[in-house]
């Protein structure tokens, strides 16, 4: 094993350094989330992440990945930690080791299948290397294909390479655990498999960029799959491993995206991938919307900037599916940012065809996202949907009126185009 000390019965011990505050954000059938803070330790601490199941944060309380604690913390058997007082807070400066994830070039990807005395994961390693890479071809659309068509090329999450020797195939290992499992909860049986399967192969996170574990269908698992924010580890209830809405919509978090919502409710932006998932092999066939597409840094040269307030924008927008078909003098754009507010607008043009062709919200529509300011880790609103003619009015737009207004939209031409004006209300 690791020596990491975990003892026999229900032996505590002390934390010996700070550990990663890491945010664990998890989906339900019925459409609903959950959060909670982990603590990734410190190798000198042992493998994996401990819980706190007596102390609740605040979902916004620190930068996953980056913010640390510290402090008289003991570890249980099963990887919940108790802190006596008040814990020291602190902040590790963001090394490139698997931490401050890219969102350009490949990724790789380990896929671990568990198999105890009682309940082993439903899929053999074979089929799960289909569903996650289309390892033959025959699976369509997966984590592999969906992202790296999403992204036109600049993403890509590859199978980690084979290793005979350590038993890794086509991107799946499996994780053997010579104890009775089905009783566990969902947490209690990640701190094992993540410990196994470190005695195995080693630090997990050093090797591979994301881990995800397939768990079996134990009845102490009520979600259907969680990953934690700016890190490696995306755990899934069984079949859920299978289905690309969860793999892409859980691998976002990874790589730092956070909830599409829409009106007050969370996950309610069908439009793409942070929004709700489904229990479908092969879709639905949709990607990501307007502000995560600007977030992840895709689509770089097809980008414009409005700021209505100093002068109004007219262009036209394509919908990223069509990429390929904008003709290279033209100056057509994928993504439009409108600034000046205290939030920042996007506005795309959601062309339902090819690799959209199944987006479930807003389709041949101009759809138009509002996030907080900048880049980072932040939930995006989905504010509007117009057809020509319609219009978006901010009534307050630092002050001002700011309206965006679709001129037309044609979906016969290749690429379809949707002609888009922002402008002030002194300017119409």
């Amino acid at each position: 094993g690791n020596g990491n000390g975990n003892g026999n019965g229900n032996a505590r011990r002390k934390m010996k350094a700070p550990c990663t505050l890491v945010l664990r954000l998890e989906q339900f059938e019925d459409h609903s989330d959950a959060y909670e803070w982990d603590c990734e330790l410190d190798p000198s601490d042992g493998a994996g992440v401990v819980s706190f199941p007596d102390r609740k944060f605040k979902k916004d309380e620190f930068e996953s990945g980056a913010s640390t604690l510290f402090g008289d913390v003991t570890i249980d058997k099963n990887g919940k930690a108790t802190i006596k007082g008040n814990p020291v807070f602190g902040r590790r400066e963001k090394k490139n080791k698997g931490r401050n994830l890219a969102v350009l070039g490949n990724r790789s990807v380990l896929a671990i299948r568990v198999v105890g005395l009682d309940i082993a994961t439903t899929a053999s390693e074979t089929v799960i290397s289909e569903e996650i890479f289309g390892t033959t071809g025959a699976d369509q659309f997966n984590l592999k294909t969906g992202y790296t068509q999403c992204s036109n090329g600049d993403l890509n999450f590859l199978p980690t390479p084979d290793e005979p020797a350590r038993s890794i195939t086509n991107g799946v290992y499996t994780v053997f655990l010579n104890e009775n499992i089905s009783g566990l909860t969902n947490s209690e049986l990640q701190t094992k498999v993540v410990n196994q399967a470190t005695a195995d192969l080693g630090t997990l996170n050093t090797q591979f960029d994301h881990v995800m574990l397939c768990l079996p269908p134990i009845a102490g698992f009520g979600g259907i799959a969680y990953a934690y924010v700016n890190w490696y580890l995306s755990v899934y209830k069984d079949a859920w491993c299978n289905y690309p809405s969860a793999q892409l919509h859980e691998i976002g978090h990874n790589i730092g995206l956070a909830h599409s919502n829409e009106g007050t409710t969370t996950y309610a932006d069908q439009t793409g991938m942070m929004g709700y998932s489904y229990s479908s092999d092969e879709g639905p066939r949709q990607c990501f919307n307007n502000a995560k597409n600007w977030q992840l840094g895709w689509y770089a040269d097809r980008r414009a900037t409005a700021t209505p307030l100093t002068a109004s924008w007219d262009g036209d927008l394509v919908g990223f599916a069509e990429v390929n078909s904008i003709p290279a003098t033209s100056d057509q754009v994928i993504l439009l940012k409108v600034e000046g507010d205290d939030v920042d607008y996007y506005v795309g043009f959601n062309r339902k065809v090819g690799i959209n062709s199944g987006t479930q919200e807003g389709g041949n529509q101009v759809t138009i996202q509002s996030r907080p300011l900048g880049t980072g880790y932040a939930e995006s609103i989905l504010v509007a949907k117009l057809s020509a003619g319609g219009t978006y009015v901010i009534s307050n737009f630092a002050g001002e009126l700011v309206t965006i207004e679709v001129l037309s939209i044609n979906t016969a031409s290749v690429p379809g185009v949707a002609s888009v004006r922002v402008y002030k209300d002194s300017e119409p």
